[in-house]
């Protein structure tokens, strides 16, 4: 996993905004643990970064990656991203992060 596009650019609010990505290898694939990792990361961004916001993407036909997202809360929002064709863009908030994980 990784954390990357921190900023504290003001513009557009960017600095309350970063993105995630990950990727696991077969042999640790459907054991839980890049749910764990990534859920532990979000946390720890919201907790202690001025984050309101976390994007993750994906290719539009990477559907177990997508199926992921989706798992962990994260919403479509490829309206917001005027370069959407090729990728699907989703995003979580903070309020969003801590309704669904409020005792994790």
């Amino acid at each position: 996993i990784h954390l990357y596009d921190l900023s504290r650019e003001t513009l557009a609010m960017r600095h309350q905004r970063c993105t995630i990505g990950f990727a696991t290898s077969r042999h640790f694939r459907k054991k839980g643990l890049t749910h764990e990792a990534v859920l532990q990361l979000l946390r720890y961004v919201f907790e202690h970064f001025d984050m309101q916001t976390v994007l993750s993407y994906t290719k539009r036909d990477n559907h177990k990656a997508i199926a992921f997202l989706e798992k962990l809360h994260f919403v479509n929002n490829d309206a917001a991203y005027t370069h959407s064709g090729h990728f699907r863009y989703y995003e979580i908030t903070r309020e969003r992060f801590f309704t669904y994980y409020a005792s994790v």
